[in-house]
């Protein structure tokens, strides 16, 4: 009878052992909401929550699921390997950060290409570090940036206006700050107008003075090349004149015309050699007419300034050839 008595006692002692250890442990619903927690502070860098969680997780390993071992398995070696390389991490964070504060932004850039090669990141450090990867590859595009807008300024000073442009054009705008923004605003302008003021001159040059006058009255003088800016004054002056004299000669040709067509129409067959003279006053010459007609019958006309001393002003024929060989020979 006691020895009945006495296994009842052990039986019920180890049956309250049982309970009270099974109550001090994690329940088996709690299993999965464990791990999802597990899961949220790996991944948000809450690494002393984590190891907390693997702890209890793994006393409790015996009631998983096969499921849930899979999942834990997989879990507790990253959620180890962050908790023992996250300082070395973050001091190597530290000395890349150092460099891009003193703007040495290709030395940062390798200590964070070195960073990444001698970790895996787990999730939280592997943002920080696109992010910060990102700052610094931006500031070396700005940087180079810089150094193309020195292509530009060498060529500019050069007179070469195309190359200018071309370096110009060429240059990386995606990470450019607003003050690099405005640096390539007014270069774009100063290429402009300069190579406006090359065609001006060109047109001129070549007697288009109308065209001349049109592209310098259209440029923003304030973007010229220092010597460009002198010279425009001095052009658009010079252009103004030939313009007039131009005109004048035309003027001048179109009374001489008017003029010969009121003659008498019986003499028109004795023009050859004869002079006819007409005054037009224009907007700064008082011109002169000769007016002569070659073997063929087409009239040649030279005009001439006629108040203070002569001046040859510049002739018009429908003989084309005289024409040229005239206005070349002046």
């Amino acid at each position: 009878m006691r020895q009945n008595m006495k296994r009842k006692v052990l039986l019920i002692a180890a049956i309250a052992a049982t309970v009270i250890l099974s109550s001090c442990g994690m329940k088996v619903e709690e299993i999965d909401p464990a791990l999802t927690n597990l899961t949220s502070a790996y991944q948000g860098g809450a690494y002393e929550q984590a190891e907390t969680l693997v702890k209890d997780l793994k006393k409790a390993y015996r009631k998983m699921s096969d499921e849930q071992k899979s999942k834990f398995d997989e879990l507790k070696p990253e959620v180890e390997y962050a908790i023992s390389t996250v300082d070395a991490i973050y001091n190597d964070f530290n000395n890349a950060q150092d460099l891009y504060d003193k703007k040495m932004y290709y030395e940062s850039s390798q200590a964070l290409d070195k960073l990444s090669a001698d970790y895996t990141l787990p999730p939280t450090e592997q943002k920080k570090y696109d992010e910060k990867k990102a700052d610094v590859d931006a500031a070396i595009k700005r940087l180079k940036v810089n150094e193309a807008f020195k292509k530009v300024e060498s060529a500019y000073n050069g007179g070469d206006y195309d190359l200018a442009s071309n370096e110009l054009s060429v240059i990386d705008t995606s990470s450019m700050s607003d003050e690099q923004k405005e640096i390539q605003q007014t270069w774009q302008k100063k290429i402009n107008a300069s190579k406006s003021f090359v065609q001006a001159e060109s047109d001129y040059n070549n007697g288009n003075y109308s065209s001349a006058l049109s592209i310098l009255y259209g440029i923003d003088t304030t973007y010229l090349a220092a010597d460009q800016s002198k010279k425009w004054s001095e052009l658009k002056d010079q252009a103004t004149a030939a313009e007039r004299r131009v005109n004048s000669v035309q003027k001048a040709i179109d009374i001489a015309k008017q003029y010969r067509q009121i003659e008498g129409t019986a003499q028109r067959d004795d023009y050859f050699g004869m002079v006819y003279s007409a005054i037009e006053h224009s907007d700064y010459y008082l011109v002169k007419v000769i007016t002569t007609r070659n073997a063929n019958g087409q009239d040649r006309y030279k005009v001439y300034k006629s108040s203070g001393d002569v001046e040859y002003l510049g002739c018009a024929s429908d003989d084309a050839n005289w024409a040229n060989e005239e206005n070349s020979g002046d």
